[in-house]
């Protein structure tokens, strides 16, 4: 909880705004997700060191620039469709080739945006892993293409039952028991997955 905290005043602190009544388990939820992504250096350990870019620059840009620069990113470079001060054109990111985690946290793949990819991998070789915020749909485009390239790709489904999972035990005031999350969010695709039979 004091982890929790820190974290929390750290990213207050940095953007500049009051900390809600209530915890946001945001953080717990998308150092989940990035650890289903296979980028934490190994079990166990609290350490990214990659490059890092993330496609938005909207609220859920700032958690995962708050959680990357927590977790010991080598660098944390931000893209978005209005560049501006600390945010790039998609064109210029291009230009990032040894950019390793790509963190999706733009509407892009989400109704009405279906299909909409910001980035093109090709111009990222060394990209290891490829983040989305989004759960549903369960493949968007950017993680297809991802997939295509032999990278691994994570959607939001593990971050939003880690979140769940945080804020219920913030919530309850005790810790609940660990390793739940996987199963859950395996649970939760098998159920949210269309299968289709034909012939």
């Amino acid at each position: 909880m004091d982890e929790l905290d820190a974290r929390l005043r750290a990213m207050a602190k940095r953007e500049d705004w009051a900390l809600p009544a209530a915890y946001e388990s945001a953080m717990d939820g998308l150092e989940e997700q990035i650890r289903q992504g296979g980028t934490l250096d190994r079990p166990g350990k609290r350490r990214l060191g990659k490059r890092v870019l993330i496609l938005g620059n909207g609220g859920t840009c700032r958690t995962i620039s708050a959680l990357a620069e927590d977790l010991g990113a080598a660098s944390v470079a931000v893209a978005s469709r209005h560049p501006g001060p600390g945010a790039l054109s998609y064109a210029e990111a291009a230009g990032l080739a040894d950019v390793q985690v790509i963190f999706n946290a733009s509407p892009a793949g989400m109704y009405p945006h279906n299909g909409e990819c910001l980035v093109d991998f090709a111009h990222y070789p060394r990209c290891e892993a490829a983040v989305d915020m989004i759960y549903n749909p369960l493949r968007t485009a950017f993680l297809q293409r991802a997939a295509v390239r032999g990278v691994k790709a994570v959607n939001g489904l593990e971050m939003l039952v880690a979140q769940a999972q945080a804020a219920a035990a913030l919530f309850l005031n005790r810790a609940l028991p660990g390793g739940e999350v996987p199963r859950l969010a395996r649970q939760l695709r098998g159920e949210l997955a269309n299968i289709v039979l034909i012939g």
